[in-house]
């Protein structure tokens, strides 16, 4: 049993549960992105499966929240410390993983272009990854470790932080919830008429059809932070904790058994956003049954490697198995198990290391405890 921890989350370190279930989120990825399949198994099963990919808005949305939580309650956000924080956070294991996957990007070139094309084109476009412009351009989209795009959608999150953040911080009550719904809506119609007439490829990663699942999480916790001081010290009813979990987990299963009557575009871009929200309260508050079954040691453990998770599997399949060969459940079983296990290693003996250097090199005082850090 994970010691006793107070109700309110006011605190960064306070984030157990969350941290755990990044875990989960990130091996859903994974599952979408390199789960063999099998005609024996039931077409809901594959259709859960292919919807792995609502697991990056998931990420944004608990981006916001947790940066929120972590720099918005005090009087100045120093955007200078801000920047290092986030830049030593996730810039080396990117840096690392860019770099494992370019001798696969040069052997497909040298196949197509022939060698001293390849070279050119290949080293363009790891210069535009290192860059953080892959979410931008579709160009760079496909190229070097595909999920990497998603950092590019942060680091377009973190420029916009310290202003959006102060923004939405000042808001409560009433205007705090006509926001939060007005983001919501206008974000989703704006997917839906942008996406539907263009092609989808030239849009799915851009930045700024992301970001309002991102200011919905700096929302969330704006709320929270609210509601909690005028809240009774024990915290929310249990019994509201189950209902809204339940709920929410429930709704999804919905959406998955609608299939592809659900447009598709938006569930890629937060459609599922309030979902998240609804989960991430639930299972903020430490008392809470199922927070403390998440707040488990090893869990947690696992929740802080998800970075590492969701950033190495592709790199680990090109080494594994190659670029074009499709694996066998045998071979997914031991592919799965040195992700988790390179991700474990990465962050307790690469990344953390790495990022207490950084910081310490730019003389920079960072308010994120590792646990937040590997949240947000």
């Amino acid at each position: 049993m994970p010691k006793a921890l107070s109700p309110q989350l006011n605190r960064p370190d306070q984030i157990h549960a969350l941290t755990s279930l990044r875990f989960f989120a990130a091996l859903y990825v994974v599952f979408f992105h390199e789960f063999p399949g099998s005609q024996k198994i039931p077409s809901f099963i594959l259709h859960l499966i292919s919807l792995g990919f609502i697991s990056v808005s998931f990420f944004f949305l608990l981006s916001g929240y947790i940066l929120a939580i972590v720099y918005l309650p005090r009087t100045k956000l120093e955007t200078r410390n801000f920047g290092v924080a986030r830049f030593a956070r996730i810039y080396p294991l990117l840096f690392v993983t860019l770099l494992a996957d370019t001798p696969f990007l040069l052997h497909q070139r040298t196949a197509l272009y022939g060698i001293k094309p390849a070279i050119v084109k290949t080293i363009g476009t790891l210069i535009g990854n290192m860059l953080l412009l892959q979410a931008w351009t579709a160009k760079l989209q496909y190229a070097l470790n595909e999920p990497a795009w998603s950092l590019s959608v942060e680091a377009f999150f973190y420029a916009s932080f310290p202003i959006i953040g102060k923004a939405l911080w000042r808001l409560h009550g009433r205007s705090l919830w006509l926001t939060a719904t007005a983001v919501y809506v206008f974000g989703q119609l704006a997917v839906w008429l942008l996406t539907v007439p263009m092609h989808m490829g030239e849009l799915k990663f851009h930045p700024l059809l992301h970001l309002s699942t991102f200011a919905l999480g700096i929302l969330l916790a704006r709320w929270q932070r609210d509601n909690n001081s005028r809240m009774a010290p024990a915290g929310p009813p249990t019994t509201l904790l189950y209902a809204t979990l339940v709920l929410s987990i429930a709704a999804f299963f919905a959406i998955v058994q609608l299939g592809h009557r659900v447009p598709y575009t938006n569930l890629q871009h937060g459609l599922l956003a309030p979902l998240f929200a609804a989960v991430i309260w639930a299972l903020s508050y430490p008392q809470f049954r199922v927070s403390q079954w998440l707040s488990q040691r090893w869990l947690v453990v696992l929740g802080e490697s998800s970075f590492g998770l969701y950033l190495l599997h592709a790199v680990v399949l090109h080494w594994y198995v190659g670029t074009s060969e499709k694996m066998t459940g045998e071979q997914f079983a031991v592919y799965l198990f040195l992700c988790v296990g390179l991700s474990v290693l990465s962050f307790y003996y690469f990344e953390t290391p790495v990022r207490r250097w950084l910081i310490s090199a730019f003389k920079s005082r960072s308010r994120e405890t590792l646990e937040a850090a590997s949240d947000a």
